[in-house]
């Protein structure tokens, strides 16, 4: 009982990182005027997803509970101007860097400034240096988790120390989450800023399209793969 108990906590702080994250992405949406057509928890899965409304927004959930999204109208998106674009896009990840650096200055007996500051930077230096890791062999696929894996992690780290084991998780998973997305891939909001510039230099917004759905394909793939991956492992 008190393991699955550690589970839910791990998955809720999972799910109140991807919420900010999405909050940021939500309120500049909001202050630059684009609409938001309703909002995803979950990767888009057709019809099959559970629906309901927050007032007047549509918010759906679907089986496949890797990530969260906005959804906003392909051709109301590319008319916006770039700037408007990119903003919405960088404050995704800044919402998390944000929540770690104030969490840990209002509680400075669990992190305070310092390592507040520390986090963040290990958020925005971390991803790329994975990534020449990644390129010099010292890190394999099989090293990589995904949302399994993930909440098996923080199980763990929450049955070390509760208190501090959720506060440290919940810094870890919010850097994570901001600076992976600060990678320059289409499909996550850093490559998405890479596109709108080169659609502001004068790259097809067909062939801009084009790129975010190759590339979401291909992270939806790896994610399939990491999560089969890691049942493997739990099970095993």
């Amino acid at each position: 009982m008190r393991t699955l108990i550690w589970y839910l906590v791990s998955v809720g702080l999972l799910g109140i990182v991807l919420a900010i994250h999405e909050a940021g992405h939500f309120a500049v949406h909001k202050l630059v005027g684009m609409p938001v057509r309703g909002l995803w928890v979950g990767l888009p899965l057709g019809d099959l997803r559970l629906t309901f409304r927050i007032k007047s927004l549509p918010v759906h959930i679907t089986p496949l509970l890797f990530g969260a999204g906005i959804d906003v109208r392909e051709k109301i998106w590319w008319k916006k101007p770039y700037w408007k674009r990119v903003l919405i896009l960088l404050y995704g990840p800044a919402f998390n860097f944000i929540a770690v650096f104030l969490l840990c200055v209002l509680f400075p007996h669990l992190g305070g400034l310092k390592l507040g500051a520390a986090a963040v930077w290990a958020g925005l230096t971390a991803p790329w240096q994975m990534v020449s890791m990644f390129r010099s062999g010292d890190i394999a696929f099989s090293d990589v988790s995904g949302p399994v894996g993930v909440v098996e992690q923080g199980v763990r780290c929450l049955q070390t120390d509760p208190l501090l084991g959720a506060f440290l998780w919940f810094v870890l998973l919010s850097v994570s989450l901001g600076g992976v997305n600060l990678l320059p891939l289409p499909a996550l909001d850093g490559g998405q800023v890479v596109v709108s510039v080169l659609e502001k230099w004068g790259l097809p917004v067909r062939w801009a399209k084009a790129l975010t759905k190759m590339f979401f394909v291909f992270l939806l793939a790896v994610l399939v793969l990491l999560t089969v991956k890691d049942f493997v492992q739990l099970v095993t």
